[in-house]
């Protein structure tokens, strides 16, 4: 089994040992590829669509591996049983929709060591809603795959109590924003796929503003949407200088 670049950084944060449940499998690639390797003993594969789970049944026995995978028919966590997985990833959905996933398996997930998750829409809504319940990113990387970025997050379940949540420091600040947007392990390690992101945003940002300075009409409602691009365009331009700082002008 070979994995695409996205699929192989899931993988890659899995611990090894660790048996895993891949929460809207498709394909069941990943588990395929994580039991077929020796790094996952066992794997739970499911999903909510029986189309999919159909196809992932037939990739495993393809493989010879339907005595340690075992396909499921579930709506996000509901079944998963206590203690068949230390791993749980979701993949390849929408932030929202996971989101909801986690907090409706809230439960299950307080038995789970470590979480995979790659979002593929609302980003920094789902960063903050992670950091907001206390749910610590262990890491971050972002993946260039074709023309698209995808952000895969290796996360630990919050083991506070519910009374301990609420010491969490949920104040909205200028850095908590900035990390929610582009994720605070990815700018710290300097990650070129984010370099290359901010560039590209940079471009958007700048071609926008060009586009509503070259307006023959500007309306209120344009100088505000000029005004919020103008701040954008700052803060990318001081985000890309960390790495122009530290790498000598790059």
């Amino acid at each position: 089994m070979i994995l695409s670049k996205r699929l192989q950084t899931i993988a890659d944060m899995v611990t090894k040992g660790h048996c895993i449940c891949d929460i809207g499998c498709d394909h069941a690639h990943i588990a395929i590829y994580l039991v077929g390797q020796g790094i996952a003993p066992r794997a739970v594969a499911m999903d909510i669509h029986t189309g999919p789970l159909e196809r992932a049944r037939g990739h495993i026995v393809a493989h010879g591996l339907a005595d340690k995978i075992e396909t499921r028919l579930s709506d996000g966590f509901v079944s998963l049983r206590a203690g068949e997985a230390e791993t749980v990833i979701i993949a390849g959905m929408g932030g929202r929709l996971m989101q909801a996933i986690l907090t409706d398996g809230a439960a299950k997930i307080a038995g789970i060591k470590e979480l995979i998750l790659g979002p593929q829409s609302e980003i920094p809504a789902f960063r903050r809603f992670l950091r907001m319940n206390g749910f610590h990113t262990e890491h971050e990387d972002l993946i260039l795959e074709g023309d698209i970025f995808y952000p895969i997050i290796k996360a630990a379940p919050s083991r506070l109590k519910s009374e301990e949540l609420n010491t969490i420091d949920i104040n909205e600040t200028e850095a908590t924003t900035i990390a929610d947007c582009y994720g605070h392990i990815p700018l710290k390690q300097r990650n070129p796929a984010l370099l290359k992101y901010l560039r590209r945003e940079q471009k958007v940002t700048l071609e926008i503003i060009n586009q509503i300075n070259n307006s023959s009409y500007l309306s209120k409602k344009n100088e505000e949407k000029l005004d919020e691009m103008r701040k954008k365009a700052a803060e990318l331009t001081d985000l890309i200088g960390l790495w122009k700082t530290e790498n000598g002008g790059l």
